[in-house]
């Protein structure tokens, strides 16, 4: 069980026994926060297994082993533009790139 699974077993555990009803909200709020911040370190297609994201002039493609976001376009067969620059998270889910551990 990792901290975010503890996290959310503490905070369950807390509204059950809780005399105060008033703070249901508060501790649902806290663990469905919990809940999407697991989901966010799970990763998606994108930056777990480098699946290009499209549009129409190229395509973006992140490399999650050096937070690298790379852009790639052609215009013709011999006409290839590549450039990249660094990021933290991933763009389409959010996850914190450079942990591989998840």
């Amino acid at each position: 069980m990792n901290e975010i699974e503890q996290a959310i077993g503490q905070m369950e555990i807390c509204k059950k026994t809780s005399n105060l009803h008033i703070n249901d909200h508060i501790y649902d709020l806290a663990i469905s926060a919990l809940r999407a911040k697991q989901e966010r370190e799970k990763g998606c297609e994108y930056c777990r297994e480098r699946k290009p994201i499209l549009d129409g002039l190229g395509q973006l493609q992140i490399d999650d082993t050096d937070s690298t976001l790379w852009f790639i376009s052609q215009a013709a067969a011999d006409d290839i533009y590549e450039d990249h620059t660094t990021i933290h998270y991933c763009p389409m889910c959010g996850r914190k790139l450079g942990e591989n551990d998840g």
